[in-house]
């Protein structure tokens, strides 16, 4: 007499092997709840001197800072490669904006006018203001905006705090 159905071994190495997959399954999924838990965690302090970093570059390499409504534009040399992220030195004009609670900087290629390159990037999140401020002296106005001063005063509004550094341009 022949019965049709499986036997009992191979419902045990199923359930076994169902097991051993599910288990895979919540390990991955937990770490990935905890690897956004750690980058929730990661201090306001650390994120915003990585902004002040970036922001610091391309305040460096640029000659002219306009202020605008939502953030700063500058225009100089400060190019990143987008694929790369390397150091251009291409003209570029660089935006820091503050869009839905994020600090975006936004480049665009400037000597490629037939075909500027652009991108955007996160830089911080948890931002609500940017605000620059010269501080030397030698601040002259252009119909461009204000030449790169030696000195910057930047503040940095956070949901955590504020953030303020004084930065030496040259």
């Amino acid at each position: 007499m022949k019965r049709s159905g499986f036997t009992l071994v191979e419902l045990l190495a199923t359930t076994l092997l169902v097991a051993v997959l599910m288990t895979s399954v919540v390990m991955i999924v937990g770490g990935m709840g905890r690897d956004q838990r750690a980058v929730g965690a990661m201090s306001a302090a650390e994120n915003a001197d990585g902004a002040m970093m970036m922001l610091r570059w391309d305040l460096v390499n640029s000659r002219f800072v306009t202020p605008t409504a939502d953030g700063v534009v500058l225009i100089g040399n400060g190019g990143i490669d987008h694929r790369t992220l390397t150091i251009s030195g291409r003209p570029a004009r660089v935006s820091y904006r503050v869009v839905h609670g994020s600090l975006l900087r936004e480049q665009e290629l400037l000597d490629e006018p037939a075909r500027p390159q652009r991108w955007t990037e996160l830089v911080a999140s948890g931002v609500t203001r940017i605000a620059l401020e010269p501080m030397s002296g030698d601040l002259r106005m252009t119909p461009t905006g204000w030449r790169t001063p030696a000195r910057m005063h930047v503040q940095i509004e956070r949901d955590r705090g504020v953030v303020e550094r004084i930065l030496w341009l040259r």
